[in-house]
Parts: C-alpha cells; sequence; structure tokens
C-alpha cells in the first residue's frame, strides 16, 4: 500500500506553534495505551464510527473510497470502517499507538486495507502534486487536544480531493462552557469544554471548505463522569 500513502514530514504547524501542548500528548498516549480497550471507550468509539455512517451514507464505496484518519488511535474506528471503504490510512502522534493499530490490522487481516504512520502531515503551502488525496479525512475525539484546531484543519482539508468531505467528531460546547476534561493528568487538553456551532464553522470556513453542516451525533454519553453530546461536523471541499 506505499503508493498509497500521503507525502509527509516532521513538522505540523500546530506542532510548532505549540509544542507543548503536542509533547504532552505523545507523552500522555505513549503511557496510557490501555485507555483505548476501556469498556466505554470501545462502545463510544463504535456507535461514533456506525452513526457517521448512517448520517452520510453516500460518501462510502468499498470500491473506491480512500480515507485519512487523522489522530487514529489503535485503530478501533477504523476497523468498524474496513468492510465499507477501499483503504483508510492512519495517521498518530505517538509510534506505540501506531505500532499497536498496525498490530491489530494484521490479527484481524486487515494490513492491506489499514496502516498507520507515526509522522506530522506537511502544511498545505508545502504540498505538491504527488501528495495522496482522500474521499474523506476523519478526525474524532481528538480536537479538543489540538491546541490550534484552525491550523490543524487547514492541514486536513488540504489532504482532500476535490468533492471530498471533512468529518469531525467532538464534544459539543454546552451554553455554559462546563469543562468536560478535568484534573491534573489532563493538563495537555487545551480544550476542555468542547466547542459550539459557530467556532466550528468559522474554523471550516477559515479552512476554505464549503458547505459546512453540524448536527448532534450522540447525547448522554458516559465519558469521565459526566454526560456529554458528541457532534458531527462537516465541510466540503470545493471543485
Amino acid at each position: 500500500m506505499a503508493e498509497q500513502h500521503p507525502q509527509m514530514h516532521q513538522h505540523d504547524a500546530q506542532h510548532e506553534h505549540n509544542p507543548d501542548y503536542a509533547a504532552q500528548n505523545k507523552q500522555f498516549f505513549d503511557q496510557n495505551l490501555e485507555l483505548f480497550e476501556r469498556p466505554e471507550i470501545v462502545d463510544a468509539t463504535r456507535r461514533v464510527a456506525a452513526k457517521i455512517r448512517e448520517r452520510y451514507p453516500s460518501l462510502f464505496n468499498i470500491e473506491s473510497t480512500t480515507v485519512l484518519d487523522y489522530a487514529c488511535g489503535t485503530g478501533l474506528f477504523d476497523r468498524e470502517w474496513s468492510s465499507h471503504v477501499k483503504l483508510i490510512f492512519g495517521v498518530d502522534i505517538s509510534q506505540k499507538v501506531v505500532d499497536e493499530y498496525n498490530l491489530q490490522a494484521s490479527k484481524h487481516g486487515l494490513s492491506d486495507k489499514l496502516k498507520a504512520t507515526c509522522v506530522e502531515l506537511k502544511a498545505d503551502s508545502q504540498l505538491d502534486a504527488s501528495t495522496q488525496r482522500f474521499d474523506i479525512v476523519l478526525c474524532t475525539m481528538a480536537f479538543h487536544h489540538f491546541a490550534s484546531p484552525e491550523d490543524v484543519t487547514k492541514i486536513l482539508a488540504s489532504f482532500l480531493k476535490p468533492g471530498g468531505s471533512l468529518l469531525v467528531a467532538d464534544l459539543l460546547e454546552d451554553s455554559s462552557k462546563t469543562q468536560v476534561i478535568e484534573g491534573e493528568q489532563y493538563k495537555h487538553v487545551p480544550h476542555k469544554s468542547g466547542f459550539d456551532e459557530g467556532r466550528m464553522q468559522d474554523i471550516f470556513t477559515r479552512a476554505g471548505l464549503a458547505d459546512f453542516e453540524m448536527g448532534e451525533l450522540i447525547s448522554g454519553l458516559p465519558i469521565l463522569e459526566h454526560k456529554v453530546t458528541l457532534f458531527l461536523a462537516r465541510g466540503v471541499k470545493p471543485l
């Protein structure tokens, strides 16, 4: 699958501007790999994967759909999607997470469809014509970890084919801006209350995406002693 891999390098705009958050996130996930296997996380991941497919069934074609999953984790989400798309390329900041992703893909006989790597995506200004583009670029439950979601979104949008969709699922901020993610152990999380629709629309618009839409994906999901609501936002790269 080497010919399918996007061109990448070792620096990303978000990480250059905010090295502390990036380093803290990497260290946290390197040291807490078991979090991905907690029953509530597994259940939530499967529910989110199914709900996104239900929301946008026309985006999925097993013969042709290619997906880039940014902050892919250990691959449970992508294994749930594997029977609905042609291939998925995962990217994560943690080498240990990526190693587990590829190990699980191999164990499930999916190495021909799922492949992850631990590198940083190139900034838009450094892309060239040889860079692989995707039908779907996906980022689930990771935006609240990014110091600059604006920078990340611009980079993710640059990996879309014309007409391709960026899909982001994350915590929906309530009117009281309740901090869902609390405690010293989560100091690496800059957006502890999530995002509202106005913020997400501004982020997507600044990244050059069109046809923005956002709606509730799952409500009442138990996360860290809170019942939270997840949103799904979509933007389309103009033709």
